[in-house]
């Protein structure tokens, strides 16, 4: 059985992240950095798709309130790349729905 100090910290990291430390520890890489998640992801393409006109800092701060994950606005980029959306499509998109409008 844990003893008392180890059952505090787990208290602590569940009220903090919302999740006991084993599940945190499954999302970290060795250098502490959040691993994307397919869920993560799907939410970051809803975001870009509903709003193609949003900077990468409103991305991250969406992606915050939605899945209460920080991800660096590099890494969004670098995911967005590889989602094989670029600003330029967003840009596009973005002229496409203010013609519609």
């Amino acid at each position: 059985m844990p003893d008392l100090k180890t059952i505090r910290r787990w208290i602590h990291h569940f009220i903090k992240f919302g999740e006991t430390p084993t599940e945190t520890r499954k999302y970290r890489t060795r250098s502490g950095r959040r691993k994307w998640t397919s869920s993560d992801i799907a939410k970051l393409l809803e975001i870009v798709a509903k709003e193609p006109d949003l900077y990468l800092d409103e991305i991250r701060d969406r992606l915050i309130t939605q899945t209460g994950k920080a991800f660096h606005t590099s890494s969004i980029f670098k995911s967005l790349k590889e989602n094989n959306f670029s600003l330029k499509v967003a840009y596009e998109k973005a002229i496409q729905r203010d013609e519609i409008e």
